[in-house]
């Protein structure tokens, strides 16, 4: 996670950014998610962390070519199952 200086706005005022990165984020979401409220000066509280399937359908339905696919990523075959 980087908190910087980002360049002038069209008004001529700078604002600071906070750029989140995916690897922070799934090494440690909670310290990440601390970290933006703080940013923003929002109290602190714990993160509703959930997650579910967006599609009904079985990802070898969903995915023209699965298998190929799958044999060329065969480094991560665990996460194409279902």
């Amino acid at each position: 996670m980087t908190f910087l200086l980002d360049g002038e706005t069209r008004d001529g005022r700078h604002h600071m950014q906070v750029r989140v990165y995916y690897e922070d984020m799934a090494r440690d979401p909670q310290s990440v998610g601390s970290a933006c409220l703080a940013h923003l000066g929002v109290e602190n509280r714990p993160l509703a962390l959930g997650f579910e399937k967006s599609g009904a359908e079985q990802l070898d339905d969903a995915i023209e070519g699965f298998e190929a696919l799958r044999e060329k990523m065969r480094t991560w075959a665990s996460y194409f199952d279902d």
